[in-house]
């Protein structure tokens, strides 16, 4: 059962809103109303809030890293699972933030249409996520 109000159709069961004049896209399908395309502003706002968070955590765990590496009592084996945790943080900052601002500024189709930079953005994206769970129950047991 399909809900339609001002050219938006909500489907209550798929949990999404689809513009009633949208255009197929390439597989058939018509696309969420709810997407950052769709909202400028969102699109924007999104972007930087997102290239701003890579920023600064990257120079966050950059300054981890120096002050584990040049302060010789910081040389802990806790601090070591620190480090880890920066190196796998600076992966997601360095490489997967700034694909994430692609995403919201060109929309999900950049992925959806080049599978070699799906596969790479996933290839780097879940090794870290992993790394960074595994570096966080490290901590806690040492601790």
């Amino acid at each position: 059962m399909n809900f339609t109000v001002d050219n938006v159709t909500a489907h209550p069961d798929e949990g999404f809103l689809v513009a009633r004049n949208n255009t197929h896209n390439s597989s058939g399908f018509e696309e969420p109303y709810l997407y950052l395309e769709h909202h400028f502003g969102w699109m924007v706002v999104t972007a930087l809030v997102i290239g701003l968070a890579a920023v600064v955590g990257t120079l966050g765990n950059i300054l981890i890293i120096l002050a584990v590496c040049c302060v010789r009592t910081l040389r802990t084996c806790g601090n070591i699972f620190v480090v880890n945790l920066s190196l796998a943080d600076m992966i997601v900052t360095v490489f997967i933030d700034p694909m994430n601002v692609v995403g919201a500024v060109a929309g999900r189709r950049v992925l959806m249409e080049d599978p070699v930079l799906c596969e790479w953005v996933a290839s780097f994206c879940a090794p870290a996520c992993m790394s960074s769970m595994w570096n966080m129950c490290a901590i806690s047991l040492n601790r």
